[in-house]
């Protein structure tokens, strides 16, 4: 009998099984094997076995991973905790402790206690339990309290006493953090007296450990505590932290009471603002407890609080609501007597709706031509600068030449610039050539760049012969602008060039230019930032911030004291004020003009009063202490969600500030000033904790940081012996990537801690002022 042949369809899906099954082979012999791979003396190769053998396929990938864990390379290791999260078991509860309890770096060991928590939190909790007291206290406890959420029944705490009683701050912090993220007998009792606590740090562990918890019983005296008569920034952000976290969690019935509560309280006593910003908070996120149109309508009564600054927060609130509803009642609030709240109600509509919506030009020309307020006509002109906004040009050209206060028109001659395109030239180039006032003429000059109009050029070509260097400056880095590489400051190449190889150019203005943001987002290197943006930095006798910028390559430039005004401030530059910043009226009029035309304005420690207030005040000054502010503490995020914090607590990262004779912030318009990062132990020791804020003024922004940064990092971190001590600390507090520690573990320098603080600097605080930039560029302001 014939054998049979195959058929075609058979043979294709023989070919095709063959086909995948080399495929499969190939693929594994290209990845490698795991256990092979795991000693390979190359850590890029153990890394990508790490990855491998987490997807769990591995029969041994257990096994495997544990065996990680001792691995000399730290990111090994902490690769390897994290990867066990997924695949782990009993076996690997006990080296996983040994991890979170002596691993090399914070970051290591909060990873093995992330995955403990994953895998077996009661069996972790017995054996980190024993350690919260002792040299590793804060790190037992640290690891405790991420084990607490997942951690059912009750548990002893007597373990902890010792740790309470501690004379260090953070250790007694982190305990408090940790007994009230577990369930324990008397809890309750527990919890109520941290929260009664003469140590303000244990007031801010309890409500930390109360949000990781999320047992609703909690929730009535943290709302006591958002009550108190007095309550600094440090500890209201946490409580309201801790509230949300609460009501997020509770049950519906609960929850809907907690929300009248706070909405309640949001319009009534001195301190209603702090429940405005709660019902603005309990508005966020996928689950939110609380409905916008709910929360519109819950604010009504705070809109009409005797308090200027309740009624700005609320309106604040409304901006951050966001939704249609929220910025029509906000829109109300335009008439409000207070400027202060005017200016919120600005702020809201500018950036909620924008200001090409009809009813918010609209107002915004009303503010310009009208309000008394001239800070508010500035802001108001300000706002205007849209591209192609229709139906503003007249009103900003009348503000340029005729507003009574010179800073309304600087900010119209900028914002009629902005409207782009050959329209405003002329207007622009007569105030260049007619205003008094060198403010006016140099934000006349600024505009025409603004325009991005081929038009523009010749009249910021007559500009470079303008006798005040700024403008002279100014009209020269428009002119590179527009046209795309940089000519001589001589007059003579311009009109050659114009004459010639730019008689056909047409610039392209930045909202039109789609490769802006991918060439400036995150992640490109600090180089590529700063390439070509000029970085003027004020010298003075605190901080010596230029040392940071050598010593990383970029190029800045050096002024002081009666120097700025012939050191040519401009806008298209970041002026960066070293403490202690104390300067001349004449440079302060210099850098209003800078900041209020485009500038952006970094200041650090003293700058914040010497130098930040006196060109703006009102919105932020020096907190006035009891005494010097000299300290090391660390920091955390107080706005974690801020695009300017990008990169700053990677991979947990908890900045040192190192605080030399320090001014801390004390914001005045919180509506207004957003704090970026803020320490418990600043609070605790000196009455206030906020460390960073930044806000806008007209077509401007400022930042402020109250550390030193040439005294950051391991400058001054004195008690560090071992060269591991010091890379540990470089990579927990001072944003060293894994390859740069990899790349230098071995290093001599690393052995004296007066050559590792020189080759070693701080880039987690230093990230601030890059994301600084970075924000300017993307802008197309640099």
């Amino acid at each position: 009998m014939d054998t049979p042949r195959p058929t075609a369809q058979v043979l294709s899906v023989a070919v095709a099984l063959l086909i995948a099954a080399v495929s499969a082979h190939a693929l594994a012999a290209a990845q490698g094997d795991p256990a092979k791979d795991l000693k390979s003396k190359d850590a890029e190769v153990r890394l990508s076995a790490v990855d491998a053998l987490a997807s769990g396929t591995h029969d041994k990938a257990e096994k495997l991973l544990v065996s990680a864990l001792k691995d000399k390379d730290w990111e090994v290791v902490e690769r390897a905790a994290d990867a066990l999260a997924g695949i782990g078991g009993k076996a690997s509860v006990s080296p996983l402790t040994k991890v979170a309890l002596g691993g090399p770096a914070h970051r290591v060991r909060m990873a093995a206690a992330r995955t403990l928590a994953r895998i077996d939190a009661e069996a972790a909790y017995k054996g980190l339990s024993k350690k919260v007291s002792g040299d590793g206290a804060e790190s037992a406890c640290d690891a405790v309290a991420l084990l607490g959420p997942e951690l059912l029944e009750p548990v002893s705490v007597k373990s902890f006493a010792k740790a309470l009683k501690s004379d260090e701050d953070r250790v007694r912090r982190a305990a408090a953090r940790a007994v009230a993220a577990v369930p324990s007998k008397k809890r309750r009792e527990k919890v109520d007296g941290f929260l009664a606590s003469e140590h303000l740090g244990v007031v801010a562990g309890a409500l930390e450990g109360i949000a990781l918890r999320r047992d609703a019983t909690d929730l009535t005296p943290v709302m006591a505590v958002l009550d108190r008569e007095r309550l600094g920034d440090t500890l209201e952000r946490r409580a309201r932290a801790a509230a949300v976290s609460l009501i997020r969690s509770a049950d519906p019935g609960l929850a809907r009471a907690a929300v009248d509560d706070a909405i309640a309280r949001s319009g009534s006593g001195d301190h209603a603002a702090r429940f405005v910003r709660l019902v603005a908070d309990l508005t966020r996120g996928d689950d939110a407890p609380l409905s916008l149109d709910r929360a519109v309508t819950g604010l009504e009564d705070s809109l009409g609080h005797t308090d200027e600054g309740v009624r700005a927060m609320a309106v604040r609130s409304l901006e951050t609501l966001g939704s249609a509803g929220a910025l029509s009642r906000a829109a109300k609030a335009m008439d409000d007597s207070s400027a202060r709240v005017r200016l919120a109600a600005l702020f809201a509509l500018k950036r909620g709706r924008g200001a090409d919506e009809s009813s918010t030009r609209d107002w915004l020309l009303d503010r310009l031509r009208g309000d008394d307020d001239a800070r508010v006509r500035e802001e108001a002109a300000a706002a205007l600068g849209v591209p192609g906004l229709d139906g503003v040009a007249a009103s900003l050209a009348q503000a340029m030449t005729g507003d009574a206060d010179k800073w309304v028109s600087v900010a119209a001659a900028v914002s009629l610039g902005k409207l782009r395109g050959d329209d405003h030239v002329d207007a622009l180039a007569e105030a260049m050539n007619s205003a008094k006032d060198w403010r006016v003429r140099g934000a006349a000059v600024v505009g025409l760049g603004q325009t991005y109009s081929r038009d523009a050029m010749p009249h910021l070509v007559h500009a470079l012969g303008d006798t005040s260097p700024a403008i002279s400056r100014t009209a020269w880095e428009w002119l590179c602008t527009l046209a795309g590489y940089r000519v001589g400051r001589e007059s003579a190449a311009w009109d050659t060039w114009l004459e010639g190889a730019g008689q056909g150019h047409r610039p392209t203005p930045p909202e039109k230019e789609a490769a802006r943001r991918a060439r400036y987002g995150y992640g490109r290197p600090d180089h590529d930032l700063y390439a070509g943006l000029d970085v003027l930095v004020f010298e003075s006798r605190g901080d010596h911030i230029q040392n940071v910028l050598a010593h990383l390559g970029l190029a800045h430039r050096l002024t002081s004291s009666n120097r700025i005004p012939r050191d040519e401030a401009h806008p298209r530059a970041i002026f960066v004020a070293n403490c202690t910043g104390e300067m001349s009226a004449e440079d302060v009029e210099q850098l209003g003009w800078f900041l209020r035309t485009g500038g952006y304005l970094f200041g650090s420690c003293w700058a914040l009063q010497e130098t930040i207030h006196r060109v703006y005040p009102g919105v932020a000054r020096r907190l006035e202490t009891l005494g010097e502010v000299l300290d090391t503490v660390r920091c955390g995020p107080a706005a974690p969600d801020s695009a300017w914090l990008e990169g700053v607590f990677d991979g947990g990262v908890r900045p040192v500030y190192t605080l030399q004779g320090a001014y801390l912030i004390e914001v005045l318009q919180p509506e207004r000033c957003e704090v970026l990062i803020d320490s418990v132990e600043s609070a605790e020791h000196w009455g206030g904790g906020n460390m960073a804020a930044w806000w806008t003024v007209s077509h401007g922004t400022v930042l402020d940081s109250v550390n030193h940064f040439d005294l950051q990092g391991l400058a001054l971190a004195t008690h560090l012996r071992k060269p591991e001590e010091r890379q540990a600390w470089a990579l927990d507090h001072m944003g060293l990537s894994w390859s740069d520690w990899r790349n230098s573990r071995d290093e001599k320098y690393w052995s004296r801690a007066t050559e590792a603080a020189r080759e070693v600097r701080d880039l987690s605080v230093f990230r601030l002022l890059t994301n600084f930039v970075r924000a300017k560029r993307i802008a197309g302001e640099g």
